[in-house]
């Protein structure tokens, strides 16, 4: 090792820094870890391996050109004895900013339950502000709604730290508690998306359910299936005098029903009643008088009830068939002989609009 020792000043710019190894140097100062100037003294071997561990932290939040001044003094050591000569430079180093990164996302519109037609905006945040170039394509975010996953459309934040896409719940759709289908549920379509230094940003997201993720922060239920119903009739053949229960099933407890949004062919409901909450309905039906109809069934207008989300029936449910008799049979009699005489006798005929049963002496008179 050299015996000379030197005397060396390292000067930082928008920035800190440390020796690792200060093995064989003296005079340290400075050298705590947060500090813009260091200042030590040693040989040149001792110097060398101390720069070798030399770390540089720039300034929390700086991005950019910084620096690092050195300076020697030898002392005068053996290329001038006697005499101290000064020598520095300076070690350009450029700062860039790492990739932007998603830390969060939410739900601006908040907890609760969403039918057909109600919209979420759901906000994804970055750890820095970026720039969305949308020239040739649009981000999309796609959720896990059911059996068909829907796409969240990107609706604004380019320039800061949070993108906002805009969800519209559809026909169909359900979820118990909305979340995006995976980490990798973001996606550009074409567009970039940049930091302030030109960075491509990681579009990677929180774990689906994990504490950052849609799921672990917000509950967004999400209701998009229509109320569907299902109408059984007890009695498929009345007669006069007769009536029957009409039972109607929904998939879902359903509010708003009423008698006005059934129609029975040839007969009058009432009594329209549910003892579950709203998911199975009874009511009677009576068939009208004098009508005969073979075919025959009732009619529910979906449109009229809704579920407990708010969700709209959609068209039209029918009921089996069922067949009315309400005509009373009606009849004729002949008699053959008109002029009887003692002990004569004569056939009576008697015709009915139709076959009866129970008919004996007991009926004529």
């Amino acid at each position: 090792p050299s015996p000379f020792s030197y005397e060396v000043l390292l000067e930082a710019g928008n920035g800190t820094i440390r020796l690792s190894n200060t093995s064989g140097l003296t005079a340290v100062g400075g050298n705590d870890g947060n500090s813009e100037r260091i200042a030590f003294s040693g040989n040149l071997s001792a110097i060398n391996a101390a720069l070798g561990s030399l770390v540089f932290t720039p300034q929390a939040g700086f991005y950019g050109a910084a620096s690092l001044n050195i300076t020697v003094n030898d002392q005068g050591g053996p290329l001038d004895i006697g005499d101290p000569t000064y020598g520095e430079d300076t070690l350009a180093i450029t700062v860039t900013q790492p990739a932007a990164q998603v830390t969060s996302v939410i739900a601006t519109t908040g907890d609760g339950t969403y039918k057909v037609g109600d919209f979420a905006t759901i906000a994804v945040t970055f750890d820095q502000a970026v720039t969305l170039d949308t020239t040739h394509g649009t981000p999309t975010l796609l959720l896990e709604t059911g059996a068909i996953d829907r796409s969240a459309q990107y609706l604004s934040g380019s320039g800061d730290n949070t993108l906002f896409f805009l969800y519209t719940v559809q026909a169909g759709d359900s979820a118990a508690d909305l979340d995006y289908a995976s980490t990798t549920a973001l996606a550009l379509n074409g567009a970039t998306l940049q930091n302030a230094t030109g960075v491509d940003s990681l579009l990677t997201l929180p774990a689906p359910g994990s504490a950052q993720s849609l799921a672990g922060q917000f509950a967004l239920v999400i209701d998009g299936v229509l109320p569907t119903a299902t109408i059984t009739v007890a009695d498929t053949a009345l007669s006069v005098g007769e009536t029957t229960q009409v039972t109607i099933t929904f998939s879902e407890a359903v509010t708003g029903f009423i008698l006005n949004d059934l129609s029975a062919a040839n007969g009058v409901l009432s009594n329209l009643t549910s003892s579950d909450g709203g998911k199975t309905w009874t009511a009677t039906l009576t068939p009208v008088a004098d009508t005969k109809a073979a075919a025959n069934s009732i009619t529910l207008d979906n449109t009229g009830i809704t579920d407990l989300a708010g969700n709209a029936g959609a068209g039209t449910t029918a009921s089996g068939n069922y067949a009315i008799n309400t005509v009373r049979p009606s009849a004729s009699i002949v008699v053959s002989d008109t002029a009887l005489a003692v002990d004569g006798t004569s056939l009576v005929t008697i015709t009915f609009s139709e076959a009866v049963t129970g008919l004996d002496n007991a009926d004529l008179t």
